[in-house]
């Protein structure tokens, strides 16, 4: 049974929880600078986007893209 917190990995959602790992502001597996307490479920499921700071976010970032020479894979 699916609830509000379920992460499902589907083959489209597992790419944009691999997408946060391509931003700047990430610091850890599930936390970042935007979101330091936790990533939303919402964002990590891939359901929202973070191309802007959503409601009730304590700060203005959102998503960038690492620096060329900072990805490592």
């Amino acid at each position: 049974m699916e609830t509000e917190n379920t992460i499902l990995f589907t083959s489209e959602r597992i790419a944009h929880f691999e997408f946060c790992r391509l931003c700047k502001y990430k610091t850890s597996a599930l936390a970042c600078k935007a979101f330091p307490e936790g990533i939303p479920t919402d964002i990590l499921s891939g359901k929202k986007t973070h191309w802007q700071p959503i409601e009730n976010q304590n700060n203005t970032l959102f998503f960038e893209l690492l620096q060329e020479n900072s990805l490592a894979f």
